[in-house]
């Protein structure tokens, strides 16, 4: 789906973490499974055709198979996506650059991580800047 319906330039990861489904006999088909997915975007519209698709994707194949129930979808965790502020980014990229000297200092552009400062920045209502090292 990711490589399909978003557009390249467009950042989104689908990770399938866990599987589980059966019991340890080997000639039962379990009436269950479950699989717990990672979904990683940089941006909230992207984010949500990834949503969107997975719900699609998921019933076609529950309807494909004749499964009486329809699948249950359950959101677990779930970080907005981090934005730095662009005033504090440019103060701690002088600070960086005057402490390494100019060009020590890369930015790598959106990466795809999951981290929830985001969520206590807002909650503060004080300016975010998140930065790797290394």
């Amino acid at each position: 789906m990711v490589s399909r319906e978003i557009a390249g330039n467009d950042t989104a990861v689908v990770t399938v973490g866990q599987f589980h489904a059966g019991t340890k006999t080997n000639n039962i088909i379990s009436d269950q499974a479950e699989f717990a997915l990672s979904i990683r975007t940089v941006n909230t519209d992207v984010r949500t055709r990834v949503m969107d698709a997975i719900h699609r994707i998921v019933l076609a194949d529950f309807q494909a198979s004749g499964a009486e129930r329809d699948p249950e979808l359950i959101a677990q965790e779930s970080f907005p996506v981090l934005i730095n502020d662009i005033a504090a980014g440019a103060r701690v990229l002088d600070a960086f650059n005057g402490a390494s000297g100019d060009g020590a200092v890369i930015d790598p552009g959106p990466v795809a991580g999951s981290e929830d400062i985001g969520i206590l920045a807002d909650a503060a209502g004080v300016p975010l800047m998140y930065w790797l090292l290394g």
